[in-house]
């Protein structure tokens, strides 16, 4: 990939953080777009998708810190549809997660398992639930942790 889009991007972003409030800032989540932004930009010397997502997020990215003081609904939704088809892509091609993704899928999967086990072994389903929830987020968790520490979360 070519060095100059991402250093533009990155100009850019800044500009654009600076210009937007704390809020729209958080609305946005701009910091999850400049750790999918860094993973791009590692994986576009061998992914011609990322180097084209790169490029298409510099524009848009561009795009919006010229017009950061009139931002209308459908930018956020065209934001949020580009963002995703990137989180799409990191997730799919590079067998990469977002934050929270085991702990989430722990917590439900605990749950469930636990109204059964509570069922079955208790014969009370509310002694099963939060059993359950705890060991789900237990496994969560851990798995979170184990996936950051491999380099494998956006």
């Amino acid at each position: 990939m070519n060095q100059n889009i991402y250093d533009k991007f990155l100009h850019d972003f800044t500009v654009l953080k600076k210009q937007l409030g704390d809020k729209e800032v958080k609305k946005f989540n701009l910091e999850f777009l400049k750790r999918a932004a860094v993973r791009m930009n590692s994986f576009s010397n061998t992914c011609e998708t990322c180097e084209k997502h790169m490029e298409e997020l510099a524009i848009f990215v561009e795009y919006l810190s010229t017009k950061s003081d009139f931002l209308e609904k459908q930018d956020q939704k065209e934001y949020q549809r580009r963002v995703n088809d990137i989180v799409t892509h990191l997730t799919k091609a590079h067998k990469l997660v977002t934050e929270g993704h085991y702990l989430s899928i722990g917590i439900a999967l605990g749950l469930c398992f636990g109204l059964v086990f509570g069922q079955t072994l208790f014969d009370n389903l509310s002694l099963g639930m939060p059993i359950g929830m705890c060991i789900g987020l237990a496994m969560g968790s851990g798995m979170d942790a184990d996936a950051k520490k491999k380099g494998l979360v956006i």
